[in-house]
């Protein structure tokens, strides 16, 4: 919460007391007449009553003696207290009025300082917003990144579905395109961006899964294709030994065959040649043994069908051997053509891998492109995101650093408060001694005259160093708002925050919506004819009087603006901007103190021209003409008696006028000198005294 400006009270505390003190020193002037004129008989009061009731009578005879003159002077002074007091009762109401109205003001204030904090801190739940915001954008970067990648290893295993992730990879670097741009307008984003991010992160997750289930399926159909290609190469090999196998079986049978062919064809040729012995022996003569002969022939006849059969069997064999050897040679031509086949047919596949392996190479290459321009983005995100965390550090040192500022001012604030404090008890202090004291040279009349007038120069030097306390505080805390004031131009001519001009014009509303000082600015005195007549002289000191009085209250209300202008300036150090109105007010203030000086200086210049005028002698006729004359039927040029009273309510405040004015009458002169007469000289140092209080 915002301290309570504090407003001096000595205006308004002090008019009770001095009521007080007045009917107490009437009192006590009475008991005192009563005591020093016990001479005078107790007829003298209807001989006054007399003399009032015909005045041309002792006008024209001029019998009177300075006892009546002295006491009539003395009624008029009282009239003109009494006249006074009323009017210090007026002002009294007046300043209460005012009083609540400055601590209506303050209520005022205290509610737009609530209504600023509410906003600061509503500032800083959107800063932390905002932050939060930051981070789920950072770790949403870290997944695609970490996504890409995972896709950038798993597109070397991908055969058919290439396309497919080439249209994602470009769908991913259009929503980390969308990421950045939203990461540079970070401080306009909301909730609704947010779920977007959220609902693309969730779409780009199950699209990553299916894309696993798919990369996974494709791998495991390509390795279930090699292995039935292993099987089947595998199958052909065997296929193709066992063939050979036959064939090299079927080449040794054939060979084997050819042998036996060869050998019978042999044992052939041998029968034959037998036979045709055996002819040319039996065409010769028989000779003695005949029948052993022809049973030899018999059984070589019977040998040669024998050979003959096995010849056509073996040839038998031959023709089926050479016909399996031709189905077989059939077989292999076909089992060698489908190897061509599958031969070809692998090379083409073979060929195909190669393509497909330059394809993937490619693709490849063009991913490595694609993960450099991602790489060169994610670069650029992380110097953009440096950039901001060194903005984020700037601020908050700044931050920190307007926090010292105001603990300073307030430290500064609080130094001044209590300086004030201590000046007020020193004053009350005053205030009760000067009392104190009145009271006991009341009591003792003969000491008292000359200690009073000691107590007044020591009351007037008091004051005088109170007003220069006063003015050096006001002089401390204007010159306080000033260096806050440069140290924040300077402050926010570096720093620039979005969204500052919303928050200035806010602020220039609210200044121009806060009440400032209006102190009325009396007119030139020296234009006034003080030194025309003395009888015009006490209408113009209750005027001046009544324009010093105003300024007092405009004194006043210049550090009521610089308590407004500290709290505006704290709260311009929280939003960040200072509104254009600050130099208004600056020159305003310096213009009221310069003004107020002017016054002062006006016054002292009206005062030395109103004490001479004071001695003069045809004023000081007139002024005995106006205390003889009667109340009913007052002289033509006299001041009236509430004009009189009028200067002495003023008088009380800063100058007496019954010092000078008040003197015997030129037959009371003769007789002895006003300096004589004790009452006299009590009314004239009493005055002060009063005035004082």
């Amino acid at each position: 919460m915002w301290p309570q400006p504090y407003l001096p009270p000595h205006p308004m505390m002090l008019e009770e007391s001095r009521q007080n003190k007045l009917a107490a020193a009437k009192k006590k002037l009475k008991e005192y007449q009563q005591r020093k004129s016990p001479g005078i008989p107790a007829g003298a009061k209807t001989k006054k009553k007399k003399t009032d009731s015909s005045p041309e009578t002792t006008t024209s005879g001029g019998g009177h003696s300075p006892g009546d003159s002295q006491y009539q002077e003395l009624a008029v002074a009282l009239e003109s207290s009494s006249v006074t007091i009323s009017q210090l009762n007026e002002n009294i109401e007046s300043l209460k009025q005012q009083k609540k109205q400055v601590e209506h003001q303050l209520e005022e204030a205290k509610k737009t300082n609530n209504e600023i904090h509410k906003a600061q801190m509503e500032r800083l739940e959107t800063i932390n917003i905002l932050t939060l915001e930051k981070a789920d954008l950072k770790t949403t970067l870290y997944h695609t990144k970490r996504a890409a990648r995972h896709f950038e290893e798993e597109s070397k295993d991908l055969a058919g579905r290439l396309q497919y992730s080439l249209q994602r990879i470009q769908e991913l670097e259009r929503a980390l395109c969308a990421v950045s741009t939203q990461q540079q307008e970070e401080d306009r984003s909301s909730s609704c961006r947010e779920a977007v991010l959220h609902r693309r992160l969730q779409q780009t997750i199950k699209e990553r899964a299916l894309l696993n289930a798919h990369v996974t399926q494709v791998t495991e159909s390509l390795k279930q294709v090699q292995l039935e290609r292993d099987e089947y190469a595998k199958h052909i090999k065997g296929e193709r030994a066992r063939w050979q196998e036959r064939m090299w079986k079927m080449s040794v049978e054939a060979r084997t065959l050819k042998e036996e062919k060869k050998r019978d064809i042999h044992r052939i040729q041998e029968l034959e040649r037998s036979l045709s012995e055996l002819k040319n022996q039996m065409a010769k003569p028989p000779s003695l043994a005949p029948p052993a002969v022809t049973s030899v022939v018999e059984q070589l006849q019977d040998e040669a069908k024998h050979l003959r059969q096995e010849v056509e069997g073996l040839e038998g064999k031959l023709q089926s051997q050479v016909e399996n050897n031709q189905a077989l040679s059939l077989l292999s031509k076909e089992q060698k053509q489908r190897l061509q086949e599958q031969e070809e047919m692998l090379r083409e596949q073979e060929v195909q891998r190669v393509r497909e392996q330059e394809r993937l190479c490619e693709q490849n290459e063009r991913l490595r492109e694609q993960q450099k321009t991602l790489q060169e983005q994610g670069e650029r995100l992380r110097k953009q995101e440096q950039r901001l965390r060194k903005q984020e550090e700037r601020l908050r040192k700044e931050e920190e650093r307007l926090q010292k500022q105001e603990k300073r001012l307030w430290d500064q604030e609080e130094r001044l408060w209590k300086k004030e404090e201590r000046l007020q008890k020193q004053e009350e202090r005053l205030a009760l001694s000067q009392n104190h004291k009145l009271d006991k040279q009341l009591a003792e009349p003969q000491c008292s005259f000359e200690d009073l007038n000691n107590e007044k120069k020591s009351a007037l030097q008091l004051e005088q160093q109170v007003k220069e306390l006063q003015e050096k505080l006001d002089e401390e805390h204007l010159e306080a708002a000033s260096q806050q004031n440069q140290q924040l131009e300077t402050q926010l001519s570096l720093v620039a925050l979005p969204g500052e001009g919303d928050g200035g014009q806010h602020l220039d509303s609210e200044e121009e919506e806060a009440p400032r000082p209006t102190p009325n600015i009396p007119e030139d005195l020296e234009s006034r004819e003080a030194t025309s007549s003395f009888m015009d002289l006490p209408k113009e000191k209750a005027d001046g009087t009544e324009q010093v009085e105003r300024r007092e209250l405009g004194f006043v209300q210049p550090s009521g603006v610089t308590d407004g202008m500290r709290e505006s300036f704290t709260v311009y150090e929280s939003q960040g901007a200072v509104p254009n109105t600050r130099h208004q007010e600056m020159e305003d203030v310096i213009r009221l103190a310069q003004k107020e000086e002017e016054m002062k200086v006006k016054l002292l210049e009206l005062q030395e021209l109103v004490l001479p005028l004071v001695g003069n002698h045809e004023g000081h006729g007139k002024f005995l003409i106006a205390a003889q004359n009667p109340a009913d039927e007052p002289t033509p040029g006299a001041p009236a008696p509430q004009e009189l009273g009028a200067a002495g309510e003023q008088d009380d405040f800063y100058e007496v006028s019954l010092d000078n004015n008040v003197e015997p009458a030129p037959g009371a002169a003769r007789e002895g000198s006003p300096h004589d007469n004790p009452t006299v000289q009590q009314i004239v140092q009493l005055s002060p005294v009063m005035q004082d209080t």
